[in-house]
């Protein structure tokens, strides 16, 4: 089983860690940890807005998401990096415009 939680910089809601959900499969946690980049990158985007200017808020204000395999290991699994994944969007999403 794998366990895709959030952590939060910004305490909006009170919680500064959220379990997102569980899954049978690695695929299934990664492609939720992406949607949930893909959420605050969607939010903050606004035209004009350069990748490095929205890589830098997605650091300051987004949810970093971490997924854990059941077990012994209680490291982030290896598989996904949510750095790389949000350099990756902030790139394409910048542009694509």
């Amino acid at each position: 089983m794998y366990y895709v939680e959030a952590m939060s910089k910004v305490n909006y809601h009170g919680d500064q860690v959220v379990r997102i959900g569980e899954y049978e499969s690695l695929g299934d946690a990664i492609a939720v940890a992406e949607q949930v980049i893909d959420q605050f990158l969607n939010y903050a985007y606004h035209d004009g807005v350069s990748a490095g200017v929205l890589f830098v808020k997605y650091q300051n204000e987004g949810r970093v998401p971490f997924i854990f395999v059941d077990g012994d290991v209680t490291i982030n699994v290896p598989g996904f990096n949510h750095i790389a994944y949000a350099k990756q969007r902030c790139e394409e999403m910048c542009a694509a415009a």
